[in-house]
């Protein structure tokens, strides 16, 4: 996802019903949570940015995620585990904005390690 200003207001996007992300463009704070599937409770981490969000990368599969914000400024990695198979996502702010967003699908491997 790419904006062309930085993001302002608040910004929440929420991953297979499971991760959630959020920023506030007024503290430059960014939080990830999930599940923790040891214990069954919320999970979060978060950090202040150096600089506004202006960019944010997800690549993700159906039980990891890898988050590079910011070209990379700040980077999360996390596992996650969800019953559901679609890799839906939901995107809200509270100031509208133009932003870009581009999903690839990634094809299988066809790997088998025996």
């Amino acid at each position: 996802m790419n904006w062309k200003e930085a993001v302002q207001g608040k910004l929440m996007i929420q991953l297979r019903n499971e991760i959630f992300i959020q920023y506030d463009a007024e503290t430059q704070v960014l939080s990830v949570s999930r599940t923790d599937w040891e214990t069954g409770g919320r999970e979060t981490r978060e950090r202040t940015l150096q600089s506004p969000l202006q960019d944010l990368n997800a690549w993700m599969d159906y039980s990891s995620l890898e988050l590079f914000v910011n070209e990379g400024e700040e980077v999360f990695t996390l596992r996650f585990f969800t019953e559901e198979d679609m890799l839906d996502f939901v995107v809200q702010q509270t100031v509208e904005q133009e932003m870009a967003i581009e999903v690839y699908n990634m094809k299988e491997s066809g790997f088998i390690v025996e």
